[in-house]
């Protein structure tokens, strides 16, 4: 392990008690037998350091038993599989790999989460098979557009659904966040179904990973896919009917992991409920109808612009902000563009402008 690796491990354990006195995972016993599994999904918060932790951790328990598995990766859609595979055969190195994968438009979540899986699998030659189907594809049909036969070609086979107990689930997390989702009203069957697209494709590639491959496949996806058992588990079941599947979940709320599932692991990180983070430093917070500076990184780029504590973020770059993901796409569009962002803020009865360095 490197001295980043170790000093970022160190931190996380130190700050966010991620790694307690007793080890993350509690796998003997009952889920003794998970790495035995055809598929192993690991849901992550994307947010969440502590969450990306266990996730190595899954892969390196997995090495150490002489598994070699397929990863199977929400983060890239099927249109970089190339870049994917130049990535193992050498041919691209770990660095220029987020810009090759156009990581910070396509994804959008610090690389740096990621890049233990990625350097695990060019360690030891583990394929990796992108998932995702593009955005842009998704959201063409979802608005019933009319699709190119590239993009069709794109489509997965077999478009499975939502059941009526998905939709249910997945329109109470919608209100619950929708803060973080502008237009909430106008995009909620689009939603609805663009879930089912994206699913249905990942469950697809996966699929065809193990009938390829013949080996198991490790699947990283965020944790929303994975609740209540009817996202990605209910597709690959209906794609692959015999095969053994076993679930990674970060625990929470208490309730969750009180009823004993065989085939579904809840693992303990600390919670970063309603907040976001991005790397210029910056810890937002929805409160009412305001996004306030829950907390600035020392040193970071945020807090050399002058970004305090308790700021209430009135507009970036001309334009008014009034929810999490807003200010989550114009940073991104900034950090691309390799521009500043011009924050107008209050400050108990200031108000005041402050531009921040990119």
């Amino acid at each position: 392990m490197g001295l980043k690796q170790l000093f970022f491990s160190f931190l996380l354990c130190f700050f966010l008690f991620a790694c307690a006195s007793r080890p993350p995972l509690k796998l003997e016993g009952a889920y003794s037998s998970w790495s035995k599994s055809d598929y192993i999904l690991v849901g992550e918060r994307h947010l969440n350091p502590c969450d990306h932790l266990i996730e190595a951790k899954v892969l390196d328990l997995l090495l150490q038993k002489g598994i070699r598995p397929v990863l199977g990766l929400e983060m890239v859609d099927v249109t970089y599989q190339k870049v994917l595979d130049d990535f193992l055969a050498q041919k691209i190195s770990i660095q220029e790999l987020p810009q090759k994968l156009n990581w910070d438009k396509t994804w959008g979540y610090d690389f740096a989460f990621y890049a233990p899986l990625f350097k695990r699998a060019k360690e030891y030659q583990l394929k990796i098979i992108a998932l995702n189907i593009p955005k842009a594809i998704l959201k063409k049909w979802t608005q019933d557009k009319k699709l190119t036969p590239y993009e069709q070609n794109l489509m997965p086979y077999f478009y499975q659904p939502p059941t009526s107990k998905q939709k249910e689930f997945l329109a109470k997390q919608f209100h619950e966040h929708q803060s973080f989702l502008p237009n909430f009203s106008v995009k909620i069957n689009s939603f609805l179904k663009g879930q089912a697209l994206w699913e249905s494709k990942m469950a697809e590639q996966a699929f065809w990973a193990r009938k390829k491959y013949n080996s198991p496949v490790v699947i990283y996806i965020g944790s929303g896919h994975l609740e209540g058992g009817f996202g990605l588990q209910k597709r690959l079941h209906l794609l692959d009917p015999l095969a053994t599947i076993f679930a990674f979940l970060p625990k929470t709320n208490p309730s969750d992991s009180k009823t004993f599932n065989p085939s579904l692991y809840y693992y303990t990180c600390p919670e970063t409920p309603h907040k976001r983070t991005f790397r210029l430093g910056l810890w937002l917070i929805k409160k009412d109808k305001s996004i306030q500076i829950k907390a600035v990184k020392p040193k970071s780029k945020a807090d050399l612009a002058g970004l305090k504590k308790g700021d209430i973020i009135l507009e970036v770059n001309k334009q008014k902000i009034h929810d999490l993901w807003q200010l989550h796409k114009l940073a991104l569009k900034a950090i691309q563009n390799k521009s500043r962002l011009e924050f107008k803020i209050r400050r108990e009865k200031e108000i005041l402008t402050l531009n921040l360095e990119l």
